[in-house]
């Protein structure tokens, strides 16, 4: 397994365009580095919910329901802790995913949510108020 995460990280090291890439990162990081032959059925992209964010729906990038995960994808080199204007709203991209989640029925929203820009991966834990932080690197994972 180490092995194919160090092949991901290599594949995956300075590219990553959130319109082009999301849906083929996350299904390759499901099959071949969590070994997860069924990530296509487990991951549900682009998902419409609306939010109190915004006067229109809003979309999800990635949503994990088996996990339990909202994923928010950024392109490559996003700042991941910068506060841009999003829906109308000046929020990080975690922000945008917990708006995301909060116009969901509350029996489905998820308790993680997942700041990534294909470099990053900042994991919140919604029920311990706890931020996760790693980084993909080229040679190690």
């Amino acid at each position: 397994m180490k092995s194919d995460a160090v092949a991901f990280s290599r594949k995956w090291a300075n590219r990553g365009n959130e319109n082009q890439d999301t849906q083929l990162f996350w299904i390759d990081l499901f099959q071949h580095v969590l070994g997860l032959d069924d990530a296509v059925s487990r991951l549900e992209f682009e998902k419409p919910v609306s939010t109190a964010a915004s006067m229109h729906e809003g979309y999800i990038d990635v949503l994990i329901p088996s996990a339990k995960t909202l994923v928010e994808q950024k392109s490559l080199g996003i700042d991941l802790s910068k506060v841009e204007t999003r829906q109308g709203r000046k929020v990080t991209p975690a922000q945008q995913g917990l708006a995301h989640a909060q116009g969901m029925p509350l029996s489905q929203q998820p308790h993680y949510i997942v700041a990534c820009n294909f470099a990053e991966f900042w994991v919140y834990d919604r029920t311990g108020h706890t931020r996760y932080q790693f980084r993909l690197r080229k040679n190690s994972f």
